[in-house]
């Protein structure tokens, strides 16, 4: 069920039970603690829709953060090749390119502040290669660090508050759904399947009769000359079938008869091709039609 649905049908419980439970003598599942659950559901589907949030802005600070550092190493890589060389050597591994290559990392965070690191500590060490003008300074790695760590801590303890919003929201959505099945045996105990009171706890009678399920498969078979047999299962529910017939593809069903057994005997044009399908029905209603058999009426008797 739905959380939206849950929160609903409890509240229509609720006064159910509010309404009814002096009259029907419930002693055990009560209103006033069924409607204290729901409160605090709903504060915690709102806790939990927050966290969510602040997980969202944390991911997207991050993001922008790295994105922010990558610029800085693409441009430091630039400048220090004039240092360094042009290809990747173990002279750069004191940069933080250590794999061998002078690719940057783009979305993995702890990759690209491990180059950042590297390139903080290559400029502390030499100092005179660094570039106030263009922006290649231990300073500006210091702050690029202190950004990339704060922004990972940041959506660290988002991820870590969702998830622990996130299982507080379930667990007490299973309480108050355990709730309501316990508190339904109570009511069921002592409410009959056809009392009107029924409609201030779930907006129906048990014990009204509901439309039968919709017919799920039918065979229809070429039988003597201008005879098909059709069978079918049962629906539940079902009191009468409805045969619906086409006389091809595209054409309208038209109803053809009404029958109370799940096979049937059908006559024809010889040499026809017919569309055919079953509604099942009863006093409250008709079902939605089953699947189509098509079937050529025969000409001759089937072998």
């Amino acid at each position: 069920m739905k959380v939206s649905a849950l929160f609903s049908s409890t509240q229509k419980w609720a006064a159910g039970l509010a309404k009814h439970t002096a009259a029907l003598q419930l002693t055990h599942y009560l209103s006033s603690p069924l409607l204290s659950l729901l409160g605090n559901a709903r504060q915690l589907k709102l806790g939990f829709q927050t966290s969510r949030s602040v997980t969202l802005a944390a991911s997207n600070a991050m993001i922008s953060s790295r994105a922010t550092s990558v610029l800085y190493i693409e441009k430091t890589r630039s400048y220090l090749r004039a240092f360094l060389g042009e290809r990747w050597s173990t002279a750069w591994t004191q940069t933080g390119f250590t794999n061998q290559s002078l690719q940057i990392p783009r979305t993995n965070t702890a990759d690209v502040l491990a180059i950042v690191r590297g390139l903080q500590a290559y400029f502390t060490a030499n100092a005179a290669q660094q570039s106030t003008q263009a922006g290649v300074t231990a300073a500006a790695a210091t702050a690029l660090i202190a950004s990339l760590e704060n922004t990972t801590t940041a959506w660290n303890n988002a991820k870590t508050d969702q998830r622990t919003k996130r299982d507080s929201r379930e667990s007490l959505q299973m309480d108050l759904s355990a709730f309501l099945r316990d508190s339904r045996s109570e009511v069921v105990s002592v409410l009959k399947d056809d009392d009107a009171r029924w409609m201030d706890f779930i907006d129906a009678v048990p014990g009204e009769l509901r439309a039968p399920e919709a017919v799920s498969a039918i065979v229809a078979e070429p039988g003597m000359p201008g005879h098909v047999r059709l069978s079918f299962l049962p629906a539940l529910r079902a009191s009468a079938y409805g045969i619906e017939v086409s006389p091809g593809a595209g054409l309208p069903f038209e109803h053809f008869a009404t029958v109370h057994d799940t096979v049937a005997d059908l006559v024809f044009t010889p040499g026809v091709n017919v569309r055919i399908r079953v509604k099942a029905s009863n006093a409250a209603g008709q079902a939605a039609p089953s699947p189509v058999a098509e079937v050529t009426v025969p000409v001759a008797a089937a072998a």
